[in-house]
């Protein structure tokens, strides 16, 4: 990006999408609002609870759009070793959750990306370097997300 104007918007974007994680993070912790569509015999709902984003399907009778908006009560809290993937699965009910500060080093590593100055020229060791670091980081995040 050449155009310093766009690296400030770029910046403050991402910044400002980081800061509303943040506030989605501490919100999720006392309420729990997920937007629902059910069509048919099936519900399909995205929202968050309890420092997670979630997606979820399962059974339903009823159509259309609704919010469903509630506090969090303590049977609702998850257990905290899931960062992200499946975690029910049963045949009437499907859920995928993402932990929000999982999210939020990733959104905060995309405020500076336009402001490192990358050159054209890499070498054999920066590749290997970069394709080291990238397959321990993967191998955890596998790791993890199987445990």
């Amino acid at each position: 990006m050449k155009h310093p104007k766009l690296r400030i918007a770029w910046s403050v974007a991402w910044g400002v999408l980081a800061v509303l994680l943040c506030m989605l993070w501490v919100r999720s912790y006392w309420y729990r609002d997920i937007l629902v569509h059910c069509q048919g015999s099936n519900a399909v709902g995205v929202g968050y609870e309890c420092g997670t984003i979630l997606c979820e399907k399962n059974r339903s009778v009823g159509s259309g759009w609704s919010l469903v908006r509630m506090p969090v009560g303590n049977s609702l809290r998850f257990p905290q070793r899931i960062l992200f993937g499946w975690e029910d699965r049963r045949p009437d009910y499907i859920r995928f959750v993402v932990r929000i500060w999982f999210l939020l080093p990733i959104v905060a590593g995309l405020v500076a990306v336009p402001w490192f100055q990358w050159s054209n020229r890499f070498s054999l060791s920066t590749l290997l370097i970069a394709t080291t670091l990238l397959a321990v980081a993967l191998g955890l995040l596998a790791w993890l997300s199987n445990r």
